[in-house]
C-alpha cells in the first residue's frame, strides 16, 4: 500500500495527489545500487518462473558466534 501522498496545486485550484512508498533506510542501499537492483529483479523473477535451486540448510550456522 502507500504510506504518503504528495499534493501539487493545479490551476483552477485543482489539486494532484501522488501517491507515495516508503522503505526503511538500512534497504535504501539496493535501489541506490543499480546492478544490486537489477539482479535482485532478475532473481526475482526467476523465482517467479519456478527458476529455483535448494541452497541447502544454513542450521550449522545458527550457534556461531558473531565475530
Amino acid at each position: 500500500g502507500f504510506s504518503s501522498f504528495t499534493v501539487e496545486i493545479l490551476p483552477d485550484s485543482k489539486f494532484l495527489l501522488e501517491p507515495m512508498v516508503e522503505i526503511p533506510a538500512r534497504e535504501k542501499w539496493l535501489y541506490d545500487n543499480k546492478i544490486a537492483s537489477k539482479k535482485v529483479k532478475a532473481g526475482l523473477t526467476q523465482a517467479k518462473n519456478g527458476k529455483i535451486s535448494s541452497l541447502g540448510s544454513f542450521a550449522q550456522y545458527l550457534n556461531e558466534e558473531k565475530e
